[in-house]
């Protein structure tokens, strides 16, 4: 594993594919991200509403993080499944 100053010489002399990585990383870590949203909301509707439909699932899994955040916020309102298809509708 490399140091600090190992890390920072490679930098300097590849400066494109340091570049490129530290992009890479930053998707990596974006993605992640979105992924532990979509997996937090859905186990909050199982917690709130019971099964969530797969069709239900496939469209939360393709929101954008914007979104999610707002339908973590909102679902605390929802009481049953026809909350969750009145919101899907309108986002």
């Amino acid at each position: 594993m490399q140091d600090e100053n190992e890390w920072e010489l490679d930098r300097q002399r590849y400066p494109q594919a340091a570049n490129t990585m530290t992009g890479d990383a930053a998707r990596l870590t974006e993605q992640g991200r979105h992924e532990g949203e979509i997996d937090l909301g859905l186990r909050q509707l199982r917690r709130r509403l019971g099964q969530v439909p797969e069709p239900h699932r496939q469209r939360i899994q393709s929101l954008p993080s914007e979104q999610l955040e707002t339908l973590g916020e909102d679902l605390l309102d929802f009481t049953s499944t026809l909350d969750l298809d009145t919101w899907l509708s309108r986002h």
